[in-house]
């Protein structure tokens, strides 16, 4: 039980490393030579990094922000087992330490240790995870989400109302509670984090894509 418990801490905590990595700082700062927290929204994420740069820019952040939290799942179970040279897992302890690491990757890039804290809203590394543990209800969500934007051209509300969908099919396909568990939590700092763009939307001033701040 304590090596269990060390075992899904360690994971947990290098997920949420990898979540804190700011790809959207390191490409503004690499490529640009701007602080993206000094521009725009001032958010870290993609679509802040695709109004301020460009799409192709924003495209890679979506990217590789997606890619902590499917490497976050798929890889860092696998490689704790692996540096500990413990057995493998049982497929119930493989879920819970995965739908962990999830979370963690999620919670690093909203709060990522390397920036005091101040992340992004967790909508690309939420879809990167998403797609690894339950990818029915992914691409549910991603459909709902993109219909949403397409037709309002604001990101947040589709962001909002696509992580909405993404929990209600879980319920609907009768997902275990574990994943229902991930859906909830997921859903709830999406919701928290867009709580600002709950605001703007109310007042009729929030950004939509393609719209310079």
């Amino acid at each position: 039980m304590v090596n269990e418990t060390f075992q899904i801490t360690g994971a947990v905590v290098l997920a949420y490393l990898l979540g804190s990595i700011p790809s959207g700082l390191i490409i503004g700062k690499v490529f640009f030579k701007k602080d993206i927290r000094e521009l725009g929204s001032r958010n870290i994420g993609a679509t802040n990094i695709m109004r301020t740069f460009g799409v192709l820019p924003g495209l890679v952040v979506l990217v590789f922000d997606a890619l902590k939290g499917f490497l976050s799942v798929n890889y860092i179970p696998g490689f704790m087992a692996l540096a500990l040279n413990t057995r493998n897992y049982s497929t119930g302890m493989l879920l819970t330490i995965s739908i962990f690491c999830g979370l963690g990757a999620i919670a690093g890039h909203n709060w990522p240790v390397f920036l005091n804290f101040k992340g992004g809203k967790g909508v690309a590394t939420s879809i990167g995870v998403a797609i690894s543990l339950a990818p029915k209800e992914a691409g549910i969500a991603f459909l709902f989400f993109l219909t949403l934007v397409l037709i309002t051209r604001y990101v947040s509300l589709g962001s909002i109302l696509g992580a909405i969908a993404f929990l209600t099919a879980m319920v609907f396909l009768n997902e275990p509670l574990p994943l229902l568990f991930f859906g909830g939590l997921a859903c709830i700092m999406i919701v928290v984090r867009h709580l600002p763009n709950i605001k703007r939307l109310r007042n009729g001033t929030e950004n939509k894509l393609w719209q310079k701040k």
